[in-house]
């Protein structure tokens, strides 16, 4: 069983920064241990009981080594009234065994941040933005790390976007192709916005969501780049930005040959 490597963790260190250099292989050998012996949690440390609670609910080792190696300090929350609420709260969205594992491995803040002034507020604000469950559990999957410490952002750029014509089912594809966009600064999101005017999409119209999916999902040169691809095989750049504005979905497909 691989081993966690605690001692290249980021953020507050499981014992005092004045430890033995020993120390850090020791409560490797002891957490790997309380995986092994996941089913006797009598006999387990005070702290290794909280990975005797993400093992219980189905999680894999790897997917406790990697909530454990991003959020440390995990080792010392409260069980009943830190961990397990959260847990439950995600599985009454739907998320069980190897999804769920996946969602809190890949996002470490889950388990960090407080649930009734957090977690709650931030998932019922995109649940208003997309379509259903299934899209707002793709949302979580993809992009909680951004979007649930980021609530009045999302909000305000939400509220951006709908004054430029982006609602409804728009709104809803922006958030679950590029939700990352959402938890941006304002001042970038106008810029993008702006860009994507300028190439030709107009304000209100139903191709501009497409036309800024695009341009939010790459650099200008790599944006030029694309173009010289589509000019290579023997269009001009007139053309070239023509092809863009009918589908500018295919520009972001687009990869070298």
């Amino acid at each position: 069983m691989t081993l966690l490597r605690v001692e290249e963790c980021r953020g507050e260190q499981p014992f005092a920064s004045h430890a033995s250099s020993r120390r850090p292989k020791t409560l490797q050998r002891q957490i790997a241990e309380a995986l092994r012996t996941a089913t006797q949690a009598s006999v387990l440390f005070p702290w290794n009981l909280r990975l005797y609670s993400l093992f219980q609910i189905g999680l894999s080792e790897s997917h406790i080594q990697s909530i454990i190696s991003r959020r440390p300090q995990l080792l010392f929350s409260r069980v009943d009234k830190t961990l397990k609420p959260k847990i439950e709260y995600f599985q009454l969205l739907g998320f069980h065994g190897p999804e769920l594992g996946e969602l809190l491995s890949k996002n470490g803040i889950l388990l960090s941040c407080s649930l009734n002034k957090t977690l709650v507020p931030s998932v019922k604000c995109v649940r208003q933005i997309v379509n259903n469950e299934k899209d707002l559990i793709k949302v979580l999957q993809r992009y909680a790390e951004w979007i649930i410490p980021r609530q009045q952002r999302v909000l305000d750029n939400a509220a951006f976007f709908k004054s430029c014509g982006i609602v409804g089912s728009q709104l809803s594809f922006l958030m679950t192709k590029n939700a990352r966009l959402f938890a941006m600064r304002e001042s970038l999101v106008r810029n993008y916005v702006s860009r994507t005017v300028n190439l030709g999409f107009s304000v209100n119209s139903r191709m501009l969501v497409h036309g800024l999916r695009t341009i939010s999902s790459m650099s200008i040169v790599k944006f030029n780049r694309k173009l010289e691809i589509i000019q290579s095989c023997g269009f001009s750049r007139d053309e070239a930005m023509q092809m863009f504005r009918r589908t500018p979905g295919y520009l972001a497909d687009l990869r070298r040959g």
